[in-house]
This record gives structure tokens, sequence and C-alpha cells, in this order.
């Protein structure tokens, strides 16, 4: 409950240094703190290891954003930023995400200081993120060769292609839980699809096409919503079983859309906002 409670006010924090108000910040963190889809990995102590993530992603982009402000504290927040990355490194694989999501705060959200019109270019972006790049692929092909080590014969494997109809029906779902958080269980038994143009994998790729044209669309005019989406579209990838490092044929849960959530809680505030 305290991890939740830390990465709630951190969600509040994130959506400030995105630019927004405080009670568009509230409203982020108010959502994020009694999303029903949390239930799971709040109630499991086994479940920590989808908060501590969620804790060392939400502080390194606090920290990086603030790395960027002018000052002579630059380098102890880089430090910070790159210490919270080994937190959530150490904490679950779904981390390696945290390069791409820098990136896209300095690409899609207005600048710590200075006017939205200075966002920095995807060249200048990328380079600036490049250190926790590196740092992500050490990981990334060390930990992926220890796990299918250690796994052997038991994760249930299959070519990309074979695997993919899953992870776009898993996608799917995952938008819809996000959305309309009914009928969850504590654990899914569900056959593979075979094709694309099954029902679940369809519905899967409209939603993430859904997901892409709502980013492009909300760039300019609600750079909060747009880094939400992208936020969800970015951390859910390792959640997609579109690498087999799980023992079940579609590896599902509720708790694994604690992180992608956060996504979800700042498009949905800004979205009822902009509404209102």
């Amino acid at each position: 409950v305290l991890l939740h409670v830390a990465a709630t006010w951190l969600v509040g924090r994130l959506a400030m240094a995105l630019g927004a108000g405080p009670g568009l910040a509230v409203l982020a963190a108010l959502i994020f703190a009694i999303h029903p889809a949390h239930v799971e990995a709040v109630a499991f102590v086994s479940a920590r290891s989808d908060l501590l993530p969620t804790l060392g992603m939400l502080g390194s982009v606090l920290a990086y954003r603030r790395a960027a402000l002018p000052g002579g504290r630059r380098s102890l927040w880089w430090l910070v930023a790159m210490a919270c990355q080994a937190l959530a490194l150490l904490s679950k694989e779904a981390a390696v995400t945290l390069p791409a999501v820098l990136l896209l705060s300095d690409v899609l959200a207005p600048p710590p200081s200075g006017p939205p019109r200075d966002r920095l270019e995807w060249r200048g972006a990328l380079v600036r993120s490049l250190p926790f790049w590196g740092v992500s692929a050490v990981f990334a092909g060390f930990r992926l060769a220890t796990v299918l080590q250690l796994a052997g014969d038991r994760i249930q494997s299959g070519s990309f292609w074979h695997r993919l109809p899953g992870s776009l029906e898993i996608l799917g779902r995952y938008v819809w839980v996000s959305l309309v958080p009914t009928h969850m269980q504590p654990y899914y038994s569900l056959p593979r699809p075979q094709s694309f143009l099954d029902t679940g994998p369809l519905l899967g790729l409209l939603a993430g096409v859904f997901l892409i044209i709502l980013l492009v669309l909300s760039w300019r005019r609600a750079s909060l919503a747009a880094f939400g989406a992208a936020w969800f579209l970015v951390t859910v990838i390792p959640s997609l079983d579109l690498v087999p490092v799980s023992f079940r044929e579609m590896g599902l849960a509720d708790r694994y859309l604690y992180l992608p959530s956060v996504g979800i809680s700042l498009l949905l505030a800004q979205a009822i906002v902009l509404l209102m």
C-alpha cells in the first residue's frame, strides 16, 4: 500500500513536470490511485515486482526532466535518473522500455523551461537519452539469456508470427480493462489465436491503431494526452508476450497493467478536463 501511495504521488508530480496544472495533476493521480486494475498489484505482496519498477521509472523520468533545467545540479539529477533506472531494471525486466519513455518525454512534452515550441527534435532527444539506451541494451542481453537458460523447455515458445495474433489480443484486452475494468480475474487461461482474422487480434489491432492516431492528433494540442498514449504503448510491449518468457500459453495478468496504466491515467485526466 505504501509503495502504491508513493507511485500515486509520483504520477501527480510527473503530470506537473509535463506541464499540467495542479488540478489536472491531482486528477491524474486520483485516477491512478483508485483504478480497479491495480487491486491485484497492490493486494499481492508478490506483485511488488510491478510496483517497484514503476517507482523507478517515474523517478527516473522526473530526475531526467530536472537535469534539463539550467543550474549547477544537472550532474546530480542525471545520476539520480541513472540510479532510478538501475532500481527499475533490477526490479523487473519491463523497465528496459525506460529510454524510449525518456526520449518521448523530450519530443512530446513541453520542455522544463522555455516555451512549448522549443521541444527537442528527435535527433537531439535521442542523443540525450543514449546512455540510458546503452544500460538497457546491456541489461536486456544479459537478462534474456539468463531467463532462457533457467527456464529451458518449460517456456511456451513459437515464432514471432505465431505469437503476434495472441499479442494483439492481449493488447486489446489490456486497453479494454484500462477503460472498462469489469470481469477481471486473478488468472486468465486463454488459448492463443492462430489467425490475425480472429476477433481478439482484430480488436487489439484496432485498439493499437486508435492509440497511435490519438497520439498524433493530440501531439500539439494536448501534450499530456499524447505522452500518456505513448507511455502506455511503449510500456505495455514487454507484457504482450512477443518474446517467449512465459510458462503459460498466453501471459496475461491485471498486475502487468500497473506500469502502463500511468499513461492511461494521464490520458484520461486530460480527456476529462477537455470535455468539461
